[in-house]
């Protein structure tokens, strides 16, 4: 059974297509494809708009079909090809929405092979070039900020948060993701004369990640838990009493870990 038999099944007889003496040839072969996919012929199809990228490797169209197509088949066996034709597509023109779908797509599924396989790094880069690729793509983000604690990049997330801040608004979730990050670090460096003062910037910069962040959602309780600890790690007792008293409110259990954590620090 050859590649194509594999991907599609048996051939079938193609289709007649009109004459379109006015477009490119590898134009021509790409909507012969979408003639042929529209009739079921899909094995046709995939032959198509490989000849059409042959004919131009500048088709974007027909580039973006491929990848499409061989990540609906099988993403995993199939990883490389998507790959190769979505990131094609995007070199062709990185402002086409469709091409920076398909290329975000793609890599986010390169990432979760990795994530299977235990590749922390490999699977942290996977998902943050899916980002790069579409910012609006949120499916990623999740997977990112997991795999920026397992693969030990917590401050490469938060800038990269900071980055997808600027350039995409409107995902407040990111505050949060970003105030946690900020939390995370903090606490991993020692309040020493010398280390003090980047410790005290990352407390900052995670303290009015996490102010925005309840602006927008004022009853999440892990939004004032990361806001109270960050608070208390600054030495701003009455702001993390506040805290604390609020998330009292929203989620008891989740305040009477507040209130041990601000104990110990």
């Amino acid at each position: 059974m050859s590649l194509w038999d594999k991907l599609i099944g048996k051939p079938q007889p193609p289709q007649s297509s009109p004459s379109a003496s006015c477009a490119s040839p590898a134009q021509v072969l790409y909507e012969k494809g979408m003639r042929l996919l529209e009739a079921g012929q899909k094995r046709e199809a995939l032959h198509a708009w490989v000849d059409a990228v042959e004919a131009d490797p500048r088709c974007i169209d027909a580039c973006i079909m491929l990848a499409r197509s061989f990540h609906q088949i099988d993403p995993v066996e199939y990883g490389e090809l998507m790959l190769k034709y979505a990131e094609q597509a995007y070199e062709i023109d990185p402002s086409n929405s469709r091409a920076a779908n398909i290329a975000s797509v793609a890599r986010f599924a390169r990432g979760k092979t990795h994530w299977d396989h235990e590749e922390w790094q490999d699977a942290y880069e996977c998902f943050k070039l899916s980002l790069i690729y579409d910012p609006e793509n949120q499916q990623p983000f999740a997977a990112l900020e997991y795999h920026s604690k397992r693969a030990n990049q917590r401050i490469d997330f938060a800038d990269f948060c900071e980055r997808l801040l600027r350039t995409s608004p409107g995902h407040n979730e990111r505050n949060y993701a970003l105030g946690r990050a900020c939390l995370d670090i903090a606490i991993s460096i020692s309040d020493t004369p010398t280390l003090g003062p980047i410790r005290s910037e990352w407390l900052t910069k995670g303290r009015a990640a996490l102010s925005e962040y309840l602006r927008g959602s004022p009853e999440c309780p892990d939004g004032w838990y990361a806001f109270g600890h960050t608070c208390n790690l600054m030495k701003d007792k009455d702001a993390a009493t506040k805290a604390c008293a609020t998330l009292a409110g929203l989620d008891p259990d989740r305040a009477q870990e507040l209130s041990y954590a601000l104990l110990e620090f």
